[in-house]
């Protein structure tokens, strides 16, 4: 195991910044699990009504009280485990007042992956606007609104702030992120 890996990563950062992606290749990588948390939320829900449904039914279901409940009782068991992983947080994870950062910092080292608003508006089109923005007057302005804030919040949180490069491969982003946890590369801050 890598010094990288010693005690978990958690990624954080807005939609479509490639936290599932990036952390699915940080995983293989470091031979640690994958928790997706917007996949835990599913099976947590699953498990509890026995209906399958994704994290955005789920969202538009039960509102966003409820939905951010659910979010913050599947980080603190998270915390509670112990367990070292790869953990992609929900973009709204670390806005979430139930959240407690030392839930976030107990599970690893966190890392911002911090993509050009623009791009990621871009991708988010590509696979259809999701609830929270759906029902926006102009769905563009409204995201940008919510990177400013959330980035904001987000920066203060990291540990590390990874930019991520337009082109880049999800592995090529995790040799980076992995270089930059162990200190061996300073430019990919």
């Amino acid at each position: 195991m890598t010094d990288a890996s010693a005690n978990g990563i958690v990624l954080c950062g807005i939609k479509h910044s490639g936290k599932s992606t990036v952390g699915a290749a940080l995983s293989r990588r470091l031979n640690l699990p994958l928790v997706d948390l917007d996949r835990e939320i599913e099976l947590a829900y699953q498990r509890e009504t026995g209906q399958s449904l994704t994290f955005r039914e789920i969202y538009r279901l039960l509102g966003n009280e409820e939905f951010r409940r659910r979010e913050a009782l599947a980080v603190q068991d998270l915390a509670a485990s112990g367990q070292a992983a790869v953990v992609a947080l929900g973009g709204g994870a670390p806005m979430n007042p139930a959240v407690r950062p030392e839930w976030l910092h107990g599970l690893g080292r966190i890392v911002l992956l911090d993509i050009a608003p623009a791009t990621a508006f871009r991708r988010i089109l590509a696979g259809g606007l999701p609830p929270f923005l759906a029902t926006a007057e102009n769905p563009e302005k409204e995201f940008f609104r919510m990177c400013d804030e959330r980035l904001a919040v987000y920066r203060r949180l990291a540990d590390v702030v990874h930019r991520v490069e337009e082109g880049n491969t999800p592995e090529q982003e995790a040799d980076r992120i992995i270089a930059a946890l162990n200190g061996r590369d300073t430019k990919a801050l």
